[in-house]
């Protein structure tokens, strides 16, 4: 047997998760580069926004298939985050979106996104603190009988109102992906509750 590490044939080291640990200094420095390229791309995008509200010279144009794809009218959900004592400890919108299934890009699945509340408490930017749930991995039920304008109550003080396109459901445990995190939510009638 060889003592090459890059040897084929040697078995790999077992890895092993311990929640509640502390990260790597290498896993830190991924997710810290990971959020300095999409703050990069926000900017780009940002620019090329401005560029195409700028006015044009004639004969200059500026291509988007559309500007924002998600704008104030577009119904969303919002999402409670509960305490123990069934009392609301934070609110958020989330944006209900279909796209195609990788793979089988004729069927269509239905998904919304979920802050980590744990994730973000340690420190981990809110991009990547995002939990995805789709229908085709995680059945949920929207009830559209709910569906109307609701007020949201922001952590930092401000209201605003939002069209919703009803109240989403979701029995299964839904669980954050995040290295080290273990929470746990079910979702019933909109309300988030840690299990």
């Amino acid at each position: 047997m060889s003592d090459d590490k890059n040897d084929v044939g040697s078995p790999l080291a077992p890895v092993g998760i311990v929640k509640g640990g502390t990260t790597s200094s290498r896993y830190d420095a991924e997710m810290q580069k990971s959020e300095q390229e999409a703050q990069r791309r926000r900017i780009v995008q940002d620019a090329m926004y401005a560029k195409a509200d700028a006015p044009r010279q004639l004969g200059e144009s500026v291509r988007f298939g559309s500007r924002r794809l998600i704008n104030e009218t577009t119904p969303r959900l919002v999402l409670s985050y509960m305490n123990k004592d069934n009392t609301v400890r934070q609110q958020a919108v989330s944006e209900l979106a279909t796209s195609s299934i990788p793979g089988r890009p004729e069927e269509i699945e239905t998904n919304f996104t979920l802050v980590c509340p744990r994730c973000v408490a340690r420190g981990v930017p809110q991009g990547q603190a995002q939990m995805h749930i789709r229908d085709s991995h995680r059945k949920f039920f929207l009830d559209e009988r709910k569906r109307g304008v609701v007020t949201v109550e922001y952590a930092w003080g401000t209201r605003q109102a939002v069209l919703i396109a009803g109240t989403v459901t979701c029995q299964d445990i839904i669980r954050c992906s995040n290295h080290n995190c273990d929470f746990a939510c079910r979702i019933d009638d909109s309300r988030i509750y840690e299990v």
